[in-house]
């Protein structure tokens, strides 16, 4: 039977080169090691660290209002407890705006 590889699939020499991270030792897989469940703050955790309402939370998430990253772990959202630690200290920092396009002439 002869063997058909999708050309759609096959790694490009850009990634091929890139490094990337070491397998893990136990699974051998290659994503980054989850954080230990007291390193994540649900939306409400965060919120309350904040001050703000866990809503106004959702809405920075998706209008990526600021820079406050988070993780997705299927539907759960959880940040980072040195993130929400770090906005407390200095500040919500505003996501670097993309430039608006211009209005065409009709």
């Amino acid at each position: 039977m002869h063997s058909h590889q999708d050309p759609a699939i096959r790694p490009c020499a850009a990634w091929l080169s890139a490094p990337h991270p070491a397998p893990h030792p136990d699974t051998g897989d290659l994503l980054s090691p989850l954080p230990n469940r007291d390193e994540l703050l649900t939306p409400k955790e965060a919120a309350a660290e904040l001050r703000v309402h866990h809503l106004t939370l959702k809405n920075w998430r998706s209008t990526g209002f600021y820079d406050l990253p988070y993780i997705k772990m299927g539907s759960k959202v959880y940040y980072r407890r040195e993130v929400i630690e770090d906005a407390k200290l200095n500040g919500l920092k505003k996501a670097k705006s993309t430039p608006e396009k211009e209005a065409s002439p009709q």
